[in-house]
């Protein structure tokens, strides 16, 4: 018998630290309630045999895309394997077993993106994700290939008409959601992501004038644009000659003046990097939401985004910050120049930043979303009152 209210947590790894923030705000906002994680990450460690199978299924199907060279072969092979219909029906039955075992009288099962599934009868599951496959046919750089077979394009949809509610972090991925999965806009919530610093500033602090400080912050460097931000920089007019760029998260073989590589550092040690920086700039090939631009812009750092995903949420352009054409390297150039021509501008739109992203903060998110769940779970329970009420009306002449 259950000792306490229960909730089911279904994760997959880190997601970019985001997972620990949710899990976090799961307990903070359910104190009277149990969260049991599953980190289907972990179980594939430990899966062998089912493990070994997708692998295998997943060269087979994918054995010309292994080798793009867009991404590295493990990032390729990531890619395709997380997408793999076997693997999705296999961690989908694994889900159910378990929970219907441990947890069968659960209040409701959290699931964490849309990469996996499950279908237990009688227990509500909400889905909070950043992306779902089929958002990334928004972006002009998406290439057909990248998509998941059809069968998990299928079982996706299916998942995601299933739930109770689904979360989304931007409105275009809310959009996406009613557009190309015919999802009722009533159950789609916007609830935003979160800044997963542990400390951020209280107060607006941007980097004085003379500073000409360009951050880049990104662990997969093609991915992210960073050859382009590179080739930008060396654009940059004989007047900003004077201007730096600081690269962050990974360790390209790149031999720029002014430029110095830092590779990995600890979530822990990016603070440092935001606070010293005058300008934020990661022109993205693929971006569902961009938290690195929410911590440069929590920091009062001016930030330069490409024009795609959930970037034109936050940033509105000439405003909060500046939104590029998405792959223009003269237009990335272009708004670089801008910001290091009009230094009291630029620190005037970085506090503008600074105030734009105050709502994407992961207790603001735990509020929304115990708000929509309490109000789905409070009519779903008048619901049930009101049928059993009518159930138990006596016919007339009885």
């Amino acid at each position: 018998m259950q000792d306490a209210p229960q909730i089911v947590f279904i994760r997959f790894g880190k997601f970019s630290h985001s997972n620990d923030r949710i899990a976090w705000l799961l307990a903070a906002n359910y104190p009277a309630r149990a969260v049991h994680t599953i980190d289907l990450a972990a179980r594939m460690k430990r899966d062998l045999v089912g493990t070994g199978i997708g692998l295998a299924e997943t060269i087979l199907r994918a054995r010309g895309a292994l080798f793009d060279r867009r991404r590295s072969f493990r990032a390729n092979l990531v890619h395709f394997f997380v997408r793999s219909p076997y693997l999705r029906r296999r961690m989908k039955a694994h889900l159910e077993r378990m929970i219907a075992a441990r947890w069968p009288g659960a209040d409701f099962i959290f699931m964490s993106q849309t990469l996996f599934e499950c279908d237990v009868p009688g227990i509500p599951i909400f889905i909070y994700t950043d992306s779902a496959a089929l958002t990334n046919l928004y972006s002009e750089n998406f290439q057909l290939p990248d998509l998941p077979p059809a069968a998990w394009l299928a079982m996706e949809k299916a998942a995601l008409r299933r739930a109770a509610r689904v979360f989304t972090w931007s409105h275009h991925v809310s959009r996406s959601l009613i557009d190309l999965y015919q999802l009722p806009a009533d159950r789609i919530v916007r609830v935003r992501g979160g800044c997963n610093l542990e400390r951020l500033p209280a107060t607006a602090a941007p980097a004085p004038a003379q500073s000409k400080s360009i951050l880049f912050a990104g662990v997969e460097w093609d991915r992210k644009g960073g050859p382009w931000l590179v080739e930008a920089f060396r654009r940059l007019p004989e007047r900003h000659r004077d201007a730096t760029l600081v690269i962050v998260g990974c360790a390209p073989p790149i031999d720029v003046p002014n430029c110095t590589v830092h590779g990995r550092v600890k979530l822990a040690e990016m603070e440092s990097f935001y606070r010293r920086a005058a300008i934020f700039c990661m022109p993205t090939k693929a971006e569902p939401f961009g938290i690195a631009f929410i911590e440069a812009m929590a920091h009062a750092v001016a930030t330069v985004a490409p024009r795609m995903g959930a970037m034109p949420d936050y940033i509105e352009h000439g405003v909060s910050g500046l939104l590029h054409r998405p792959g223009d390297i003269d237009d990335i150039a272009a708004q670089l120049i801008w910001l290091l021509d009009h230094p009291d501008r630029r620190r005037d739109m970085a506090a503008r930043g600074f105030d734009a992203v105050l709502p994407y903060r992961w207790e603001n998110v735990g509020r929304d979303i115990r708000d929509a769940i309490d109000a789905y779970q409070g009519r779903k329970a008048f619901f049930f009152e009101q049928k059993k009420q009518n159930d138990h009306i006596e016919p007339i002449g009885a």
